[in-house]
């Protein structure tokens, strides 16, 4: 009986760290070029060229929507998972001195 119990536990701490995983987790921070910026029915993207030359349109707040600019080079942390598109968490103009 107490087995059974072990291995019922353990099955559930897996799942909820699966879930955990693929719905909340995935993270990514990477230097990349603003090619544009698009607003669609009140809601604002930028479409980001990274280093190794994938293309990746990022969701952004509105706050910070007039902010950015179009051919400049950002950090950026950005956040996504199965239940949302990318979004901006962090941004940072990169610094050429």
């Amino acid at each position: 009986m107490k087995k059974k119990h072990l291995i019922i536990s353990v099955t559930l701490i897996l799942v909820a760290l699966l879930i955990y995983y693929y719905f909340l987790s995935a993270s990514t921070a990477s230097f990349g070029k603003i090619e544009r910026k698009v607003s669609i029915d009140n809601h604002f993207y930028i479409e980001v060229k990274f280093e190794d030359g994938t293309l990746r349109n990022i969701s952004v707040p509105s706050i910070v929507w007039p902010f950015l600019e179009e051919e400049k080079t950002y950090f950026m942390d950005y956040r996504f998972n199965l239940l949302r598109k990318p979004y901006l968490v962090k941004i940072k103009m990169e610094d050429n001195s």
